[in-house]
């Protein structure tokens, strides 16, 4: 099912990326026909082809039982070994158009695999490769079993209402290696303005478009404002089915933003529930595998694989909120559920003293209540095993203690730091050698004015675990560069603290050391030792943006209205402009849930004249800490040019 996206002012709904783009998949296996109250499912049967990107699409907004009922009896990989299917269903292709899916499709065709074809390409596929694909079918006479083909415009995988990823891999990597050929920079960029150009259609919105100068972000927004023009110029474009007012008010604001400007969040460790399931237990497309001990006292373990779903209410109302809150949620959840529990048994016992005949109501609403009971207890026990999974890893590596020091060090206001962190980088201490290279990596990059002598001191004691420290010679690029600009780095400061007043990382590890009868107990006075939240860099910025700051930290933005024809504007020249309600912020290079969820935060709180706001976030893709790491120690390696 769809769940239910946030309402706005007026309880008017806003833009949900999930409900539309399942929107899209129905019409689809419809066979592009329009979906109503009255469609009848099961009339056709249909067998559904995928690539990879499609079948994570798919993964994630269906399962197997809503394929069912849609009409899909098979759900196969194009480039898997498939058999032919006499009977007389459909197949319904949704890949994108590579010459390798064209090729496969136009094998499908001439060995008969199935009677009757529709060609769905998630992109848009170009006049030449569809010339292709016809001259290789022709070839074979089998150009009968095309019915229908049909660019859907739905190449991005969608995680949430508020949440999509283009599912990309090292893209960081590939828009910062030096050794990166134009043409292959050109490609990159262009398959990032062609998703965005398809997210756009999906949501049926013709955004403002607001991106920085110069760098990855700015091409590629430059690049999709000149794609949405040219596009709406056309009479039969894409968007005039959709009410969207032109004035700045109801129309979203498409912010485009590099990782660049803030490296370090992306590896911070966190605290918030579903951002620690990325972080921790790696999860990946809504799921969550785990390790759990056989309860037959044998030791051994058994894997398990979660799926976390918007119909899960637990997972709506705590996905976002700190993990003690978490855990103290599924206890008060438990005690209910036990309750309503024990009262149904209760009523059953009352029922059987009655007469006969006289409790068959009272028995008949309790016998409607189990199955609504047996899945919340389902779904509680789902989460408790999570949560002490993440319990034992918080434990075993110490990761309140690396929270706590990392939340004061992008506070910008530590001191003591030096040896504080070499006990942390000690042989003795606790946490993974992966970890203390993450709190590393911060601090370096929060502190540019760090001593040469220092920086040799942390990287000694880090080798000496055996950290590939390949990444240290990027990041003294970086510096040289002058990458980390004095405006980049007020920004990496205050990402996760906040509060007045200095504190000392000793001071903040004695804490620690005392000793705490859980690590939620840990978690829960670090809110204390860092002060207040505080918004992180993307938020400020995002926040700047949607209520039109003159003079803020997106000033030297540019403003692009892709449905008028003239130069872009700076941000600083809007200062009539009404505050925007709702925002797509995008970020090239790679995001988290992390940077997600404080913008998730920040929407609720609204602003000023608008009320409570609507932020979509997307990435080229959703990284874990380590995944990070592992391209910039890829960068590590590469020559830079010198200075």
């Amino acid at each position: 099912g769809k769940g239910t996206p946030t309402k706005g002012m007026g309880g008017s709904p806003f833009l949900s990326i999930r409900n539309k783009q399942i929107d899209c998949f129905e019409r689809m296996l419809n066979f592009n026909n329009p979906v109503d109250s009255k469609t009848s499912w099961q009339e056709n049967w249909k067998i559904l082809i995928y690539d990879n990107l499609s079948r994570d699409m798919v993964s994630t907004l269906f399962k197997v039982a809503d394929l069912r009922r849609h009409g899909v009896t098979l759900h196969l990989n194009l480039h898997a070994d498939r058999q032919p299917v006499q009977q007389d269903a459909a197949a319904i292709y949704l890949v994108e158009p590579s010459i390798e899916n064209i090729q496969r499709i136009a094998r499908d065709c001439s060995s008969g695999l199935y009677d009757s074809m529709y060609l769905n390409w998630s992109s848009t596929i170009s006049q030449d490769s569809l010339h292709s694909l016809a001259c290789s079918v022709s070839q074979t006479d089998s150009f009968h079993r095309i019915v229908k083909v049909v660019d859907q415009y739905v190449n991005f995988v969608s995680l949430g209402h508020n949440l999509f990823t283009l599912g990309m891999h090292n893209s960081y990597m590939a828009l910062n290696d030096p050794e990166v050929r134009d043409s292959d920079m050109e490609r990159t960029i262009g398959s990032i303005v062609n998703s965005l150009f398809s997210v756009m259609v999906t949501l049926g919105v013709l955004p403002f478009i607001a991106c920085p100068q110069g760098d990855a972000a700015g091409m590629v927004g430059e690049a999709l404002n000149k794609k949405l023009s040219e596009h709406v110029r056309n009479t039969n474009n894409l968007f005039k089915d959709h009410a969207y007012s032109p004035n700045a008010h109801s129309r979203p604001v498409l912010i485009i933003l590099d990782r660049s400007q803030d490296l370090s969040v992306n590896l911070q460790h966190a605290w918030t529930y579903e951002a620690m399931l990325h972080d921790i237990l790696g999860m990946k497309l809504n799921k969550v595998t785990i390790n759990e001990q056989v309860g037959d006292g044998s030791g051994r373990k058994k894997s398990s694989v979660y799926d976390l779903s918007v119909q899960d209410a637990f997972w709506v109302d705590n996905s976002g909120k700190p993990f003690p809150s978490v855990t103290d949620d599924i206890e008060d959840k438990l005690n209910t559920w036990k309750s309503e529990y024990d009262a149904i048994g209760a009523q059953g016992n009352v029922v059987s003293d009655m007469p006969q005949g006289g409790g068959i109501d009272a028995l008949t609403r309790a016998a409607q209540l189990v199955p609504e009971l047996t899945e919340r207890k389902r779904l509680l026990d789902m989460h408790t095993n999570i949560c002490t999974s993440l319990l034992n890893e918080i434990k075993e590596r110490e990761l309140d203690n690396f929270f706590s020091l990392e939340s004061a060090i992008v506070s910008g206001s530590v001191y003591n730091a030096k040896s504080a962190l070499m006990q942390v980088f000690g042989p003795d201490a606790l946490g993974s050698p992966e970890d203390k290279l993450r709190l590393f990596v911060i601090y370096y990059l929060c502190n540019p004015s760090l001593s040469e002598a220092d920086v040799a001191e942390y990287e000694g004691a880090l080798s000496k675990l055996g950290v590939d420290m390949s990444l240290s010679s990027y990041l003294k690029y970086l510096k040289k560069m002058k990458a980390l600009s004095s405006r980049a780095i007020s920004m990496a400061k205050g990402s996760a603290g906040g509060g007045g007043g200095s504190l000392s990382l000793t001071d903040i590890m004695s804490q620690f050391k005392a000793g705490t009868e859980t690590a939620t107990g840990l978690l829960k006075s670090v809110a204390a030792s860092v002060g207040g939240k505080k918004d992180l860099p993307v938020t400020r910025l995002v926040d700047s943006i949607m209520e039109n700051r003159v003079g803020s930290e997106a000033e030297n933005f540019m403003l692009l209205d892709p449905n008028i024809q003239h130069k872009s504007a700076q941000m600083s020249s809007n200062a009539t402009r009404k505050p925007f309600r709702e925002a797509i912020v995008f970020m090239v290079g790679s995001g988290n849930y992390i940077e997600y969820q404080d913008l998730q935060d920040y929407a609720r709180r609204g602003g000023a004249g608008v009320g409570v706001k609507n932020v979509v976030y997307g990435s080229t893709e959703l990284v874990t800490a380590s995944e990070f790491l592992q391209q910039l120690n890829a960068l590590g390696k590469k020559k830079f040019s010198s200075i």
